[in-house]
């Protein structure tokens, strides 16, 4: 289990804490700051459709950011968190 931490308003919580979070399918809008966790199967994607997001995946390592139109597949099953570095739209999937 990865000891991961988030800064939130009340404190932290730990990546294990958001596996519990619903898995986004399809395309979700998120407001600046707003997260999303989800379990991508290999060869699935993010993809950014409208604003800007930051994406970290236990898969890769780095940061991955991505603008409006731009997208990133995972070759193998990820563990996705998705925070949106302003109002976006975002598609996660197979």
């Amino acid at each position: 289990m990865s000891t991961f931490e988030l800064p939130t308003e009340e404190g932290t919580r730990s990546w294990a804490a958001l596996r519990h979070a619903a898995v986004a399918r399809g395309a979700r809008g998120l407001a600046r700051g707003g997260l999303i966790h989800a379990e991508i199967p290999a060869g699935g994607h993010a993809r950014c459709q409208e604003g800007c997001v930051w994406v970290t995946a236990d898969t890769v390592s780095g940061d991955i950011i991505l603008h409006a139109g731009e997208s990133r597949q995972f070759a193998r099953h990820s563990r996705v968190l998705v925070e949106a570095l302003e109002d976006s739209r975002v598609r996660l999937g197979a």
